[in-house]
């Protein structure tokens, strides 16, 4: 043998064996079967009872009704727009527009939880104030 063949022969490797080749599409298989399986699980397929939106929605549904035009939660509520006076005190807290010094338009909705849209206006309701759009 020449140096060159022995030189090509020594950077070329030894040959690899029937055992190695497996083990390597083995390898090869379970990473796809990892991918494979994780959208599996990312698309619901693999939990077919998972909450959806739309079973989420049914549920309100199935305990308050169908009120036709309606919400589904806070069913009941009244629109409410004014203003909101900063004094400009929370400016050091934050630098959304909102606390700077003076008076910057508010709306919102104010809202009983649930969907009864006919509840009765108690003391014991939950209610809250929902987003507020905030214009500068």
């Amino acid at each position: 043998m020449t140096s060159d063949t022995k030189a090509s022969e020594e950077a070329i490797g030894p040959p690899v064996g029937n055992v190695n080749i497996l083990a390597r599409f083995a390898l090869i298989a379970v990473v796809l079967a990892a991918i494979a399986g994780t959208f599996a699980y990312l698309g619901s397929w693999l939990t077919p009872n998972a909450l959806t939106p739309a079973r989420f929605i049914d549920g309100f549904e199935e305990v308050n009704g169908v009120h036709s035009g309606f919400r589904r939660n806070h069913a009941k509520g009244v629109g409410v727009s004014g203003f909101f006076e900063s004094n400009g005190n929370g400016f050091r807290l934050s630098k959304a527009v909102i606390f700077k010094p003076g008076r910057v338009p508010v709306f919102g909705r104010f809202s009983l939880g649930g969907g009864q849209p006919y509840a009765a206006d108690a003391a014991s309701a939950v209610s809250r104030l929902g987003p507020a759009v905030f214009s500068a």
